[in-house]
C-alpha cells in the first residue's frame, strides 16, 4: 500500500513539472503567436484572392460572350445575304474535312415491326 501511494505522488509531480514545461514553450509556436484574428485575415485573403482569380475569368468569359453577339448581331443587320454566305462557307469547310462516303442504298427490306405473322 505504501509503494502505490508513494507512486501516485511521484506520478502527480512528474505531470505537474511537465505541464510546467510544456507551458513554457507552447506559447512560442507559430500556430500560437498569430491570434484568431490574423488567421481569420489571413484565410479571408487567400479567398479573396482566388474569388477575384475567378472573377476575371468570368469577366473574360462575358467580354468573349457579348463580342459574339455583337458579331451576330451585325450579320443580322446586314440581312440574309450576310448569313447566307457565313452558313455556306463553314458548311464548304466541312465538306472539304469530311470522307468521302459511299451511298447507301435507297430501300433496304425491313421485317414488320409488331404482330404475328400474317398467313
Amino acid at each position: 500500500m505504501q509503494n502505490d501511494l508513494l507512486l501516485w505522488i511521484v506520478a502527480g509531480a512528474v505531470c505537474l513539472l511537465l505541464g510546467k514545461e510544456i507551458g513554457k514553450w507552447l506559447p512560442s509556436l507559430p500556430s500560437f503567436k498569430t491570434s484568431v484574428a490574423d488567421r481569420r485575415k489571413a484565410a479571408a485573403e487567400k479567398l479573396a484572392a482566388r474569388l477575384k482569380a475567378a472573377g476575371q475569368q468570368m469577366v473574360q468569359d462575358a467580354k468573349d460572350s457579348i463580342a459574339r453577339i455583337q458579331e451576330v448581331a451585325e450579320m443580322v443587320k446586314d440581312g440574309n445575304a450576310a448569313i447566307l454566305k457565313d452558313l455556306d462557307d463553314v458548311y464548304a469547310k466541312i465538306k472539304a474535312q469530311a470522307p468521302s462516303q459511299p451511298a447507301a442504298p435507297a430501300s433496304s427490306p425491313v421485317a414488320p415491326a409488331s404482330g404475328p405473322a400474317q398467313q
